[in-house]
């Protein structure tokens, strides 16, 4: 069922960048949780579809069009995906370049994804994902 799980998440990404925003937040289970890296300002926890479609609309408004999150890997750890990603994006007004890896550990559940715990740290999303430092 894992790997069932890992397409899921691909397919989350691939929407996204594709730029079917629609498409890939109704991949998103009614009751997701969206936990953002404590790193982030002000940054918090989503939860239900309305709510991370929300903190989404929210982090895209400070880029410029064409923000994608680059599919580095993407792991199956039954029961969670890891996923190293590259954030690619332009400052909304600033024009300053953003080029930042980071780390989502996933959960899916009845199909659709349902808890995502962002990371900056590699360390730490390998361990929330019960892997081997790397």
């Amino acid at each position: 069922m894992s790997a069932a799980d890992v397409e899921v998440i691909r397919a989350v990404y691939d929407r996204f960048n594709d730029g079917d925003y629609d498409g890939s937040v109704a991949m998103f289970h009614e009751e997701i949780e969206l936990h953002q890296a404590t790193e982030i300002p002000g940054a918090g926890t989503s939860i239900g579809k309305e709510a991370a479609q929300r903190g989404l609309v929210d982090w895209l408004s400070g880029f410029e069009r064409g923000f994608q999150y680059e599919v580095l890997e993407l792991i199956d750890c039954d029961p969670v995906v890891f996923a190293r990603l590259m954030l690619h994006g332009t400052g909304r007004g600033s024009g300053v370049a953003l080029n930042r890896e980071i780390f989502n550990v996933w959960e899916v559940k009845d199909g659709k994804a349902f808890r995502c715990r962002v990371f900056w740290s590699e360390e730490d999303a390998r361990a929330a994902a019960g892997l081997d430092s790397a």
